[in-house]
């Protein structure tokens, strides 16, 4: 018998099986996803079982911290410019060859320089978007001289 279920793609999940709901047996304690499916294949004594599985362990992803290419993660970046005093959705194109995170991956934080992103969002698994308000310009003060 192979349970197939979906998973989360560099997660680990434990698998348990009874036959009373009272007693259960852990079958395994590392299985691991391929993509977006888990399975484990039991090959005991056959009958009936029931089977739960649980998610133990999520592996870290790499950080995409720049936008310069050569294996960092992040493919490109739109727009390249902007307004000062206004809000752009900005692109991040990631780099599927760096093995991006999953689309349901969290995203913790973007951030340009100083500006922190905010309404950040995992569009695919190769693209994040993010509002960033770019701020306006110094506002220039008079010095009066006595």
């Amino acid at each position: 018998m192979t349970l197939v279920w979906s998973a989360t793609e560099g997660g680990t999940y434990r698998v348990e099986s009874t036959t009373n709901f009272s007693a259960w047996t852990t079958n395994t304690t590392n299985a691991t996803a391929s993509g977006n499916t888990g399975s484990y294949t039991n090959s005991g004594a056959s009958g009936y079982k029931f089977f739960k599985v649980a998610r133990t362990a999520l592996a870290n992803y790499d950080p995409a911290t720049s936008a310069t290419g050569g294996g960092t993660g992040i493919l490109s970046v739109s727009p390249t410019s902007g307004t000062r005093g206004t809000t752009i959705t900005l692109t991040i194109d990631l780099d599927p060859a760096v093995n991006p995170p999953p689309q349901n991956a969290p995203i913790n934080s973007v951030t340009v320089g100083t500006i922190i992103g905010t309404s950040n969002t995992h569009v695919s698994q190769t693209q994040v978007t993010s509002s960033i308000t770019i701020p306006p310009p110094p506002t220039a003060r008079r010095v009066r001289r006595r």
